[in-house]
Formats: C-alpha cells, sequence, structure tokens
C-alpha cells in the first residue's frame, strides 16, 4: 500500500518502509524449506546453490541462481580474471574450494568464460597440489593469501624454488 509519492523525506523511508533482517530471511526458509518464499522463479529454472558462510552466526542462509545470474556471475568473474591477464588457453590453477560458497564458482564459471582451461586442485592436499603444479606448470594460479603462503613454505621444505619452478606463472589471484 505505499507508493513512491509516499516517501518524502528520509523519516518517510524509515517509517513506512518494512525492512528486511537476516533473521526475517532465516525464519522464511525455515517456515518454507529449503529456499523459503521469497524466490521469484519456479524451482525449475534454479541453476545453482549457495549458502553463506554464517559468519554472524546467525546461521546459513540459501541462495539460488538462475542460468541468467550464472552467466552474470562468469561475466563479472571475467571481467577481474582478463584484468589479471588471464587469456583464452591458458591453463589456471583453481585452489579455492568448489562447495556451497560462492567465490570457487564465481572464478571457476568466470574461467570457463574467457575459454582458460580451469584445473581445480582444490580436493588434493598440499603436497599434491605442488606435484601437479610442478607436473602442469599453469599461467594462473588462485588462492588465499594464506595459502598461497602454505605453499611457498613447503615448496622451500621440498627444495622448490617458486620462481624458477613456475615459469609459466603470470598471474596469482588472491581472496580471502
Amino acid at each position: 500500500g505505499i507508493t513512491p509519492d509516499d516517501i518524502k523525506t528520509w523519516d518517510d523511508f524509515r517509517n513506512r518502509i518494512p525492512l528486511l533482517s537476516k533473521k526475517d530471511l532465516l525464519k522464511d526458509q525455515e517456515e518454507n524449506p529449503p529456499y523459503g518464499s521469497r524466490h521469484c522463479v519456479p524451482k525449475e529454472e534454479m541453476r545453482m546453490i549457495h549458502i553463506t558462510s554464517g559468519t554472524s552466526g546467525l546461521g546459513q542462509e540459501i541462495y539460488f541462481l538462475t542460468q541468467k545470474d550464472v552467466l552474470y556471475m562468469a561475466r563479472c568473474a571475467a571481467t577481474a580474471l582478463t584484468a589479471a591477464g588471464v587469456e583464452k588457453g591458458d591453463l589456471a590453477a583453481h585452489l579455492w574450494p568448489l562447495a556451497t560458497m560462492t567465490g570457487g564458482w564465481c572464478l571457476l564459471e568466470g574461467l570457463k568464460f574467457i575459454g582458460a582451461n580451469p584445473m581445480p586442485l582444490f580436493i588434493f592436499d598440499t603436497k599434491s597440489k605442488i606435484e601437479h603444479l610442478l607436473k602442469y606448470n599453469p599461467d594462473f594460479l588462485c588462492t588465499t593469501p594464506a595459502y598461497l603462503n602454505r605453499i611457498t613454505v613447503l615448496c622451500e621444505d621440498m627444495g622448490i624454488e617458486p620462481n624458477r619452478a613456475f615459469t609459466n606463472l603470470k598471474s596469482i589471484m588472491l581472496s580471502t
């Protein structure tokens, strides 16, 4: 029952527009499992599910993406990857986890959108990852700052000088 003409001041906005909180989203999801009642497309159009990390301690909301959303996600990631120097045909060592969190999937979709060749290594232990990195000598690497440090330390423990061993590596993307 509110129209744009009803909102003239900040107080009008604050007092007349109902706000949606994280608690509201979690309650809706609990009462209408598994997605809640707030989705705007039929479930046949859902293509990917993401779950938040729940770092606030309030739990994890579920979000879904349609095919259009996945394409948009891929284009956004491709923009960042292209800025990082990733090109079509590049071999990309993907060390971010692929699970229900968005980051790893976003990067994977972006790499595919560019035409790079993703090499998901997240399932291996660190020593096995290093062995794969040595064997395939990727053009691009994505990981977190702490894990890059772990890889570097283990390489040194194994007698490997990363700056000499990974001669094709032209770019590293870091994210927390």
